[in-house]
């Protein structure tokens, strides 16, 4: 039920919008495109006030990706009658759900509008290198806590800790789970596998911390 119901929100995420904001039936009002780019400007990447081609059919390949089934003859595209399909199902979910406009946001790579928490300690050093730090945010609890640890992607040579997003890391406090960041070292100045290394030895480091940090080691 807990997988349905979720799965229901993005529903509703789509719906919103397609038809709920300006109280459209899918079958009438402006183009599927003009939609999304009326409500939803975040998705005109290049910022020229027109949804391309490219653009509307990256719309549909998330959508896919979080509806599958959406995809009715397996081509790997939503034609007209199955994007038509799928925002009368999201009507329909709409009449039993109020729109999540933070599933929105999430559904088109938007920034959140909330912002996020400052760590419970920032950038602490796990190793010599300027690269081996660390920030972690300690969730609130009177016992150990599980941990997450976010390993930033960028192919070993690029990226940031800071690239942790902020409605993941509030959905893990609130369920009661520390966070941890974490630098690595970059195959540009380092091969691998010192970033695997320096990603092990930030774990480590951690769990010598954990009584300190009231981080559960198991």
């Amino acid at each position: 039920m807990k997988s349905m119901s979720k799965k229901l929100s993005f529903w509703v995420a789509f719906c919103f919008l397609g038809c709920s904001v300006c109280g459209m039936s899918p079958s009438r009002g402006e183009p599927f495109g003009e939609k999304i780019l009326r409500y939803f400007p975040q998705a005109d990447v290049d910022k020229d006030g027109v949804l391309s081609e490219a653009e509307e059919a990256a719309v549909s390949q998330r959508a896919i990706q979080r509806f599958p089934k959406a995809d009715l003859d397996g081509d790997g595209l939503l034609s007209k009658k199955e994007r038509e399909q799928l925002l009368k199902k999201v009507v329909a979910a709409r009449k039993r759900q109020d729109a999540d406009s933070s599933a929105v946001r999430r559904f088109f790579g938007g920034r959140q509008s909330t912002p996020k928490p400052e760590p419970s300690l920032a950038n602490v050093s796990y190793g010599e290198d300027e690269r081996n730090v660390l920030d972690i945010w300690l969730a609130e609890s009177e016992g150990p806590t599980p941990l997450a640890v976010y390993i930033h992607g960028g192919g070993f040579r690029s990226g940031s800790k800071e690239k942790l997003k902020a409605n993941k890391l509030i959905d893990l406090l609130d369920a009661g789970i520390s966070v941890a960041a974490i630098n690595y070292r970059f195959v540009t100045t380092d091969p691998l596998p010192t970033a695997h290394h320096d990603a092990k030895r930030a774990i480590q480091f951690m769990r010598t911390k954990a009584d300190e940090w009231k981080i559960d080691r198991d």
